[in-house]
């Protein structure tokens, strides 16, 4: 069995979980925080949206550096499912493109002027 059959069926198995998370984020409380060092619930739901967009970036990409990585920001409430989705669909469209020999390859992050992660993909 490819990889990527049994990545897409976990990933699959996670999705509605997180689409169920996300929508249950409360607008009344966009800016709390659970601690006054802790990142606000904006920010936080906003990279749970927004995670499934690393998927995409390790598969397409040999390598990222942090610097020049474009991550999107979700700024309002109304937008955060539908960010959620279109981050969601391109992880899935990467995934089911992706070759064994790929997944098998090195990916890199980088961090200037260092490699702060090198890993086999799978």
């Amino acid at each position: 069995m490819p990889i990527r059959e049994l990545l897409i069926r976990e990933f699959d198995r996670e999705m509605p979980n997180t689409q169920k998370t996300l929508e249950r984020v409360p607008a009344d409380k966009w800016d709390w925080k659970p601690h006054d060092k802790s990142g606000s619930l904006v920010w936080m739901a906003g990279h749970v949206a927004t995670l499934t967009g690393f998927t995409t970036v390790v598969i397409k990409t040999p390598a990222l550096e942090i610097a020049d990585a474009n991550i999107p920001r979700v700024e309002e409430r109304a937008d955060l499912l539908s960010t959620f989705a279109k981050m969601r669909q391109e992880a899935s469209e990467a995934l089911a493109g992706a070759a064994d020999e790929q997944l098998h390859q090195t990916w890199t992050q980088m961090s200037r002027p260092r490699t702060s992660f090198r890993r086999d993909r799978c």
